[in-house]
């Protein structure tokens, strides 16, 4: 199994949080979907 690591930074200000929530743009959706183009 291939493993990678990554490290991230944000600048949070366009998000409505971390986590995925009804109520906005949040920095794990934007994570899931870069990664998903990867795939």
């Amino acid at each position: 199994m291939t493993r990678y690591k990554a490290v991230l930074a944000y600048d949070g200000s366009g998000f409505v949080g971390y986590q995925v929530q009804p109520n906005g743009r949040t920095v794990q959706e934007e994570i899931e979907k870069a990664l998903k183009k990867m795939t």
